[in-house]
């Protein structure tokens, strides 16, 4: 995953990932556009942003929306590229509300400090 484009992926090899590639890829969406991830969380003021070939597709105040599930979906059926949720860190308070949450295809952002490999999104404690 050290040399892969997360955005230029085909849907179909992004989809056959395991777990450990998976957190690779998420790592290395960090690395390339991290910088661009936070000016979109900047410029729009949103709590979660789904995003796919280098745009923003969705965005939402709630980091926690049932609708980008569906957004994803159909960003890959239509694109046939990988979309991804990218989430805000929550405040020390939400986070120990929420810590036993599982929510498979939520990435938080920025990565945190305390989250082991797993899969994108895991809320690894």
């Amino acid at each position: 995953m050290e040399k892969v484009d997360p955005f230029g992926l085909a849907l179909e090899l992004y989809q056959a990932l395991d777990d450990q590639q998976d957190w690779a890829l998420t790592r290395r969406l960090y690395a390339l556009y991290g910088p661009w991830i936070e000016e979109q969380f900047r410029r729009t003021g949103a709590a979660l942003l789904v995003i796919s070939d280098r745009q923003v597709v969705y965005t939402s105040a709630d980091r926690y929306d049932p609708q980008a599930d569906r957004v994803v979906e159909e960003t890959e059926r239509r694109s046939g590229k990988p979309a991804y949720i990218v989430t805000r860190l929550p405040i020390i308070e939400e986070r120990a509300a929420w810590s036993d949450l599982l929510a498979p295809t939520v990435c938080c952002w920025p990565p945190a400090p305390w989250t082991k490999p797993s899969s994108c999104g895991t809320w690894a404690t």
